[in-house]
């Protein structure tokens, strides 16, 4: 709701500095507010001004919370996961912890719940962005539903076609760290639990091999993980910089007057932004 009224009012805020008069015009809401606090013509622009100002201020506190709520929620169910996971392996009956390797049990143990509590907060900010995004969209199309379809169809094209290369990149990536994630472990038992012959047979450049042939493939895996992942972002963002570059330089075509074109475009900027 926060959103949609911020985005919204954008460009109720951005034609103050045009036309103080429009607004009394344009928006009846506003209209009320101005008539309640008894605000005269000359301080209309100062009255928007503050209640814009509010506005992403209150968003803004709405969306830290937000990511507060769903990191704390994550981390608990991660603890219950990891406590979980370690409860049922002590329980497992003699025969299990023969078979089992106890690299892949402590890999499992640590490293992989902090990737589940990583899911688990993503999928409840994708959940949440569903709804934010759906509020940003209606507000875009309360200013002009023309522009705000084709914006859609144009990032949304983008965004697909970025997240399809991105995504088997992180996938190929992730599967490798795992894989590799456990023979480490793995190699450290195997030479820290047998320190003893290592160090009589002087086997040490064994090991070490087998932990170097893992760790720097692994790592170059983890740094391309980290710019794929900011990668859309970035890309995303020259985008909507090219297209209302373009917007701007096509605006006779959209059928635009040069009034409405500059808080029109500030006001989609801020929502696709």
């Amino acid at each position: 709701i926060l959103e949609f009224f911020t985005i919204s009012y954008s460009i109720q805020f951005l034609r103050i500095f045009e036309d103080p008069s429009l607004i009394l015009v344009e928006s009846s809401f506003l209209n009320k507010l101005i008539n309640i606090f008894s605000i005269n013509d000359e301080n209309i622009a100062i009255f928007i001004s503050i209640l814009f100002l509010f506005l992403i201020i209150i968003s803004s506190l709405s969306r830290l919370i937000n990511i507060w709520l769903n990191s704390r929620l994550s981390a608990l169910i991660g603890s219950d996961f990891s406590c979980e996971v370690y409860k049922r392996t002590l329980h497992q009956p003699y025969q299990f912890h023969i078979n089992r390797n106890s690299s892949e049990i402590i890999n499992t143990a640590t490293n992989e719940i902090n990737n589940s509590i990583g899911i688990i907060q993503l999928s409840l900010q994708f959940f949440s962005a569903i709804f934010l995004i759906s509020s940003i969209i209606i507000g875009m199309f309360t200013i002009n539903i023309r522009l705000a379809i084709m914006i859609f169809v144009i990032f949304g094209s983008c965004y697909l076609l970025i997240g399809k290369f991105v995504k088997e990149r992180l996938t190929r990536n992730s599967r490798f760290v795992t894989q590799a994630r456990e023979r480490q472990v793995k190699s450290l038992q195997e030479g820290l639990g047998a320190i003893r012959d290592v160090l009589l047979d002087g086997s040490q450049e064994t090991f070490i091999n087998l932990y170097e042939n893992d760790d720097r493939p692994m790592r170059k895996r983890q740094y391309e993980n980290n710019f794929f992942a900011g990668f859309p972002k970035l890309a995303l963002e020259a985008i909507v910089l090219i297209l209302f570059a373009s917007i701007g330089i096509i605006n006779y075509f959209l059928d635009f007057n040069n009034l409405d074109i500059l808080p029109l475009l500030g006001s989609f900027a801020l929502a696709s932004q």
